[in-house]
């Protein structure tokens, strides 16, 4: 029983469960920390992982301190409008808001993607034909001075022979 004399009482403290973030969906405008501290087995984390390793193989594997911070925030932008593509498909409806938002956001992520450079770096292969080649002109030669690797590149014909022609 209490009095209207006695201190007030503090709420009992809640128990915090294991990880209060877990039935938390993410949203297109989440905070930067919700974004950073993703499950790694999530489809979100998996496409930050694999759009950021794309565009370090795009820039032929290392990258200076001006590149890493843009395809830092180019994976967070792409990783937004991934999941506004998804509220989109999932909803069927755009507001406004969301429309001029990622609008801006795919304008951004473009002009980043312009800064890095849409031509692949020079000495880095564009092709299969043209990376066999590479490949074959520096491969040893044999005692014979005759090379090892045929000067024709190779077709899909043995391949496509294994596999029924498919």
């Amino acid at each position: 029983m209490s009095y209207a004399l006695d201190p007030p009482r503090k709420p009992p403290k809640r128990k915090r469960k294991n990880n209060p973030n877990r039935n938390r969906r993410l949203s297109p405008y989440s905070r930067l920390p919700a974004l950073v501290n993703l499950d790694r087995r999530t489809k979100e984390a998996q496409l930050i992982k694999n759009t950021r390793a794309e565009l370090l193989g795009h820039l032929g594997g290392s990258a200076n301190v001006v590149q890493a911070a843009l395809i830092e925030q180019a994976v967070q932008i792409k990783l937004r409008l991934a999941v506004m593509d998804r509220r989109f498909a999932e909803t069927g409806t755009q507001t406004e808001h969301d429309s001029r938002t990622y609008l801006a956001w795919a304008n951004s992520y473009s002009r980043m993607l312009a800064k890095l450079g849409i031509a692949a770096p020079k000495g880095h292969p564009t092709g299969l034909t043209e990376y066999l080649t590479k490949k074959a002109a520096s491969e040893p030669h044999t005692a014979s001075g005759a090379s090892v690797v045929s000067e024709e590149p190779p077709t899909a014909a043995p391949v496509l022979a294994r596999h029924g022609g498919r």
